[in-house]
């Protein structure tokens, strides 16, 4: 009799605490903020140079530079999470995204994700309890989009591309020989 049950998939990681959530979170936030602030003056500068016009933000254009930063946002999450699992603050921390049973973030899925990403800030940042005192450290996003948060250097060594590791890899083969018989 065949098991109706569909099979658990182990996961290759620990799951992402949060302490290195919250510091992800903040590169990709500084980079998100940084990127946008630089695009902005870059083209309003661009503005004054060749059409000598100057571009002075008002109160009453502020909805059009929000609306711009949450595009900007969306793109940048969705496209590191789509693409590889993890955004460029998720990288550095040593964190990937992927599917509560341990399946690869589809871009829909990511898409899904980082649409729902505002509801863990809502009600004072109650939906973000989970990455403290759940056993799989889920926000309120994860648990919504099914996505969990793991720990994933990658199946590399901890080594850097330097001479003497080029060295070292090259003679490794040799060193039986040098061997006393």
């Amino acid at each position: 009799m065949k098991n109706s049950r569909p099979e658990r998939v182990q996961i290759a990681g620990h799951y992402a605490g949060p302490v290195t959530r919250l510091g992800a979170v903040a590169v990709d936030f500084g980079i998100i903020l940084g990127v946008y602030a630089a695009v902005g003056a870059v083209v309003r500068w661009l503005i004054s140079v060749f059409w000598k016009v100057e571009i002075t933000p008002d109160r009453s254009e502020v909805g059009w530079w929000v609306l711009g930063l949450v595009v900007w946002s969306f793109l940048y999450l969705w496209i590191g999470l789509g693409v590889a699992g993890r955004t460029p603050g998720k990288g550095i921390a040593g964190l990937r995204v992927v599917g509560k049973n341990g399946d690869p973030l589809t871009s829909g899925r990511a898409a899904f994700r980082v649409l729902v990403y505002p509801l863990s800030f809502a009600l004072a940042g109650i939906g973000l309890l989970g990455a403290l005192f759940g056993r799989h450290r889920r926000c309120l996003h994860d648990v919504i989009a099914g996505t969990c948060v793991i720990y994933d250097w990658g199946g590399r060594t901890a080594e850097l591309n330097t001479p003497l590791s080029r060295w070292l890899s090259q003679h490794e083969n040799a060193a039986p020989m040098l061997a006393a018989p």
